[in-house]
């Protein structure tokens, strides 16, 4: 199982632009009203694509998990990012409490996929939580708490590394367009609920349609389906790693589009939660390569423990 690097490189971008079209999206209008529009949309699309391309579609319990896995990876993860950043948690904040995916998804994996978590995994956890304390140390220090909506983007982290998780284990039949349909469709619950509590409404309409539409396109549409695609490619956890670098695009786009600045802890948390999603890759390219020759890894000669 890997990664295609042009496939890799095109969902790392498209998935990181999401967040500062996010941003400017989210205060013209509700979250809510972003996601409805953005799963709508996306579903009448993809399903109009897929079936004119005649894409085979899952069936029976498949159908089921893809409704699941669209309604954890999608729903949940942005209905936990945009009431963060409708909160004011900035996009690069954001991007990188939802970067410690390959970190939450190494934990979770031991579990349900019966992995090791070996010292190896352990330091990438304790880096990537280093990273998010660091993107928000000028605040802590300068204001003297966390802001509570920054537990939003946790999530959002949770939906998508459940998901991701979910997707390899139980979603094995379909193509990725037709899976994607079925679950942006199945997003739509998570996104109803918000609604009743927060309404539906757009205070800007220019702002929201250029946005919003930018959302659909690139986080709808694009970015979607070709992490669906890295999954199936590549598997959760390899593909996960892609985290590692979106921040840092998401930090550089939000400068370029928002002029919002790149305080040193953001670059100090950019920089940690790189290595973190690194260390995770590759132990997660260590077991597949013992996976696929049969061999066990072998510790370095100075370390008792097993890496992996």
């Amino acid at each position: 199982m890997k990664l295609s690097p042009t496939l890799a490189v095109a969902t790392a971008i498209s998935f990181a632009l999401g967040f500062p079209f996010g941003t400017l999206a989210v205060p013209a209008s509700t979250p809510a009203t972003v996601m409805l529009v953005r799963f709508t949309v996306s579903a009448v699309i993809i399903g109009a694509i897929a079936a004119a391309m005649k894409l085979p579609w899952p069936r029976g319990w498949q159908m089921y998990h893809a409704a699941i896995v669209g309604i954890v990876s999608q729903g949940f993860q942005f209905l936990g990012v945009y009431i963060a950043l409708d909160h004011g948690v900035p996009p690069a904040i954001a991007a990188l409490i939802v970067a410690m995916n390959p970190v939450l998804t190494a934990v979770v994996a031991t579990k349900i996929l019966g992995e090791a978590l070996s010292s190896r995994r352990v330091l990438a956890l304790g880096i990537g939580i280093a990273a998010i304390f660091c993107a928000f140390a000028e605040r802590l220090f300068g204001v003297g708490a966390v802001p509570i909506a920054a537990l939003w983007a946790i999530v959002g982290l949770a939906g998508i590394s459940l998901g991701g998780i979910y997707q390899q284990r139980y979603l094995h039949s379909g193509h990725s367009m037709t899976n994607y349909s079925i679950g942006v469709a199945a997003a739509l619950v998570p996104a109803g609920a918000l609604a009743l509590f927060t309404g539906v409404e757009v205070s800007d309409w220019h702002t929201f349609g250029i946005n919003t539409a930018l959302i659909v396109l690139f986080n709808g549409l694009i970015s979607s389906v070709l992490y669906m695609m890295c999954i199936k490619q590549g598997g959760a956890a390899a593909t996960s790693m892609l985290f590692g670098v979106i921040p840092s695009i998401a930090a550089v786009a939000s400068w370029i589009m928002l002029g919002q600045r790149l305080d040193v802890g953001i670059v100090a948390g950019l920089v940690l939660g790189a290595l973190s999603c690194y260390l995770g890759y590759t132990q997660s390219r260590r077991k597949r390569a013992s996976a696929v020759t049969g061999e066990k890894p072998v510790p370095p000669e100075n370390d008792a423990v097993k890496d992996g």
